[in-house]
């Protein structure tokens, strides 16, 4: 051997060499793909790992969305059962005031219940035709009585009053029909507090609806019912629900 190395000639000798650092390189070269390998197989264990829990997550979201459908059926059913409830509620408040009405614009210095019966009796007897007496007429009313005091307000303050139910009809007769209780005076129904939006959106659809038909009988029907008079048919027909 030591001949040999001593008779190798140079350029052999740098070939040996760079076989000998290829050698390494190499060897160099499969560490790192072996340690390649191991990160590649980490990477997709983990892949298969979040795959998995993807598929998870996604069984849960379409349980989670199949519950969401559930339950807008069930709060659509819902809201259907508490509208009807409200509906027969409003409506029952709404029939036990038909014999509650308010008559606005009434003067008088009045400050007892029994004085405000009073003035209220007087001007019902001025008013309505036919030959009962003072005294009938208050002893079909059950109580009246002002509104509260509102400080900054001018003007009389509206009289709340609860009689017998015929004789509230021929109240609401002569108001809507028979010329009402003199100028200035105003009398209208009370109602439950969603009956009474409903009342308003009725007032101000009939306001603009007499401006686009001046010479046309038209008037709010309990409770929320605009009628119009029908020359056709000659009779009140329904324009419009509220």
């Amino acid at each position: 051997m030591q001949k040999v190395d001593v008779e190798m000639p140079p350029w052999a000798a740098v070939l040996v060499r760079k076989i000998d650092d290829l050698s390494s390189n190499i060897s160099n070269i499969e560490a790192e793909v072996r340690n390649t390998n191991t990160k590649f197989d980490n990477v997709m264990k983990r892949i298969e790992d979040l795959e998995l829990k993807v598929e998870e997550n996604d069984e849960r979201v379409v349980s989670v969305e199949e519950e969401v459908v559930l339950l807008r059926e069930e709060n659509t059913e819902l809201r259907g059962i508490v509208a009807e409830i409200r509906k027969d509620l409003d409506d029952q408040i709404d029939r036990g005031l038909r014999d509650h009405l308010v008559f606005y614009g009434v003067k008088g210095t009045d400050r007892t219940w029994a004085q405000t019966e009073g003035v209220l009796v007087d001007l019902i007897h001025k008013t309505l035709d036919g030959d009962r007496s003072k005294e009938s007429y208050a002893d079909a009313i059950t109580r009246a009585h002002r509104g509260p005091f509102i400080p900054g307000k001018s003007g009389s303050r509206p009289i709340f009053v609860q009689m017998d139910f015929k004789l509230a009809e021929k109240v609401r007769s002569k108001e809507k029909f028979g010329g009402g209780f003199g100028a200035g005076v105003n009398v209208k129904d009370q109602y439950s507090k969603n009956t009474q939006k409903r009342v308003n959106e009725a007032l101000v659809f009939r306001k603009s609806w007499k401006a686009d038909h001046p010479n046309v009988k038209a008037f709010i029907s309990f409770p929320a019912t605009l009628k119009v008079w029908d020359n056709a048919v000659n009779k009140y027909k329904i324009e419009k629900v509220f």
